[in-house]
């Protein structure tokens, strides 16, 4: 998803593959974020699982979202005070394992500074935060559980990803998907092709479109046979009608993928 000024558009990009999302030029030198993101089985659902700054053709800073158990593992959480847990850090190549501030050797005022965020958790692990300033742009990448699994932990901790907001306007004369979603550009056909919903949505749309429709149609026949005890003067159920409607409104919340690119 992406979001700039408040407005939501939903976009699907090459699952397991570096995506160019925004390029600019400062001094001479050519910056490139990029971008992978990973999927759901079938297809249904991708996240941001990578983030990379290249200058001059050189990945001067990579963050990945963790994978594994060490998320889930208690055993680890002594430890969460001095090493990044849900996330991996690599500046010039050289993986970054505690919080604070580095800078890159390789691009110049390139640096990174990664923070916990105590109020979020990954399974039993807080989330994390990096903040990448480079020539340009200033953002921020954060670990975040699939907050879609609301009751299953496990789940939220398997598609775990990343989610990215900018601290910075965009640099001037940006290209690339970013700048064209915000508006700067007129949208290519690549990125036409990215804003295309795919089939796999498409069908599971439908899918829980109808899961809800029938939901829908139970709650209407519980309500309705509730009014009729009511009336035969069995009141003091219908109250239980809201549990329903709870699950009716998980079901579209279950449709919509928590993965966030942010502008402000």
């Amino acid at each position: 998803m992406f979001v700039v000024n408040g407005e939501h558009r939903h976009f699907w990009l090459p699952t397991g593959e570096m995506t160019p999302l925004l390029s600019w030029e400062n001094h001479g030198v050519k910056l490139v974020l990029k971008g992978e993101t990973f999927g759901s089985p079938r297809g249904q659902t991708q996240w941001f699982g990578n983030f990379s700054v290249f200058a001059d053709h050189h990945e001067v800073i990579r963050v990945n979202v963790r994978t594994g158990a060490m998320k889930l593992g208690r055993d680890h959480k002594k430890l969460e005070n001095q090493t990044l847990n849900t996330v991996e850090v690599f500046v010039d190549g050289n993986p970054v394992t505690g919080f604070g501030k580095v800078k890159s050797e390789r691009g110049q005022d390139c640096s990174i500074t990664a923070a916990k965020l105590p109020v979020r958790l990954i399974g039993h692990a807080h989330a994390e935060s990096v903040d990448i300033d480079v020539p340009g742009l200033s953002m921020t990448i954060s670990s975040a559980k699939a907050g879609k699994y609301e009751s299953n932990t496990a789940r939220q901790v398997r598609w775990a990803h990343l989610n990215m907001k900018m601290r910075s306007s965009l640099p001037s004369d940006p290209s690339g998907l970013v700048a064209e979603l915000a508006g700067f550009n007129p949208l290519s056909k690549k990125s036409k092709e990215y804003l295309r919903v795919p089939e796999a949505v498409k069908e599971h749309r439908l899918k829980m479109k109808s899961k809800k429709d029938d939901d829908e149609e139970e709650e209407e026949q519980q309500q309705q046979q509730q009014q009729q005890e009511g009336g035969r003067g069995k009141s003091g159920k219908s109250g239980k009608s809201g549990k329903s409607g709870k699950s009716g409104g998980g079901v579209l919340l279950a449709d919509e993928p928590d993965s966030v690119f942010d502008l402000p």
